[in-house]
């Protein structure tokens, strides 16, 4: 009975040392997975935060604002059969005839407005936006919609806030057109020219030194560059106002995009609809691709590096804003699908690995004779 009841006694002792170590096994284990923790956690946070981002965005648009980077000239031609001049400082001509037109405004109260249509409209007859000159920091607001039968209306408003310069426009024509005015100093408002001089075919106009803005009447089935290549913009705004049961509602003109990522072909391109607000840091300079008319709005495309945030959200819903400049992490690992792979794995295996060893070294140091620690 004796000899049963030391076995039954160490039994139990073994039992309680067994229990007692694997308790302190699981207090060391949670105590080395939150050392891991705190090493891991601050590599992870900065591998996900967004970096500077190489872009290209694509919209379609009713309407965008930019602000010029560098003064320049616009020298795209845009094809129109009437336009509608408005804040102009004075317009000048000279017929076919050799006679000098120069149009001003006659009263300070109201802005002059002055328009030249096309009498007779067709292939051969026809207006264009030869050249725009517009000073830097110069904010241009772009905007299309539908006109009359085979026309839409382009708005082209140029406003100057950090530079006294006048912007500048030159017009071509072929064949007759018609002068209406408005508050202008004129012979007569209205009056027909039966052509500009072959000397000199275009038509002159000078803004103000705060606005210029032009209304083209253009062929809807035509498509125009109105802006040229490699353009530096800043200040994107895609943002109209509107009034709804007398308040003031701000609306977005996107009507669709997509946000794509050239330095990294893996990454998957973002696409957005109409429903989406899309917001662009205000210093950030992007490169015009191209800004073209086309059927349903302004086909616009830009290139540049995003280093402030990309986010887009649904209209009235700013705060499930997401942001779609790229993290470290999707620098590294979406450079290439070999290094997507080896980053993934990396990243579990490591923790695992630095916790498994710190548990079979405490474990193991404990159980070494006193001479061998």
């Amino acid at each position: 009975m004796k000899k049963l009841k030391n076995v039954a006694d160490k039994t139990r002792d073994l039992f309680n040392n067994l229990l007692k170590s694997i308790v302190k096994i699981i207090v060391q284990s949670i105590g080395i997975l939150f050392l891991v923790f705190l090493l891991i956690y601050p590599i992870v946070y900065l591998l996900t935060i967004p970096v500077s981002t190489q872009v290209q965005v694509d919209l379609v648009v009713d309407r965008v604002s930019f602000r010029m980077a560098d003064a320049t000239d616009l020298r795209q031609s845009v094809k129109f059969h009437s336009v509608r001049i408005k804040e102009f400082e004075k317009i000048e001509f000279v017929d076919n005839m050799g006679n000098p037109f120069s149009i001003t405004g006659k009263d300070e109260r109201f802005l002059p407005n002055a328009s030249v249509t096309t009498v007779m409209p067709d292939d051969m007859n026809f207006g264009m936006l030869h050249r725009l000159s517009v000073a830097k920091d110069a904010k241009i607001t772009l905007s299309v919609k539908p006109g009359e039968k085979l026309y839409q209306t382009l708005n082209i408003a140029v406003e100057n806030i950090a530079n006294s310069a006048s912007s500048e426009a030159v017009l071509r024509h072929r064949g007759a057109f018609q002068v209406e005015t408005r508050h202008c100093k004129v012979d007569s408002p209205n009056f027909e020219v039966a052509g500009l001089s072959r000397r000199y075919p275009m038509i002159s106009v000078v803004g103000k030194s705060d606005w210029l803005r032009m209304v083209l009447s253009m062929p809807t089935d035509q498509s125009f560059d109105i802006l040229p290549s490699g353009l530096a913009v800043t200040d994107l705004d895609w943002f109209w106002d509107d009034m709804e049961n007398g308040e003031r509602v701000v609306k977005t003109a996107v009507k669709r995009g997509t946000i794509s990522y050239p330095n990294y072909p893996n990454v998957k391109p973002v696409s957005f609809g109409e429903s989406n607000v899309v917001d662009f840091a205000d210093e950030d300079v992007f490169k015009v691709g191209y800004i073209s008319t086309g059927i349903d709005g302004l086909k616009v495309r830009l290139n540049g590096l995003a280093e402030g945030a990309i986010t887009t959200h649904l209209d009235g819903f700013s705060e499930n804003a997401r942001e779609y400049r790229l993290t470290r992490a999707d620098t590294i690992a979406k450079a290439s699908k070999f290094r997507e792979v080896m980053f993934n794995i990396l990243l579990w295996i490591i923790p695992i690995i630095i916790g498994v060893v710190g548990i079979v070294t405490i474990n193991v140091v404990k159980v070494l004779p006193d001479g061998d620690k």
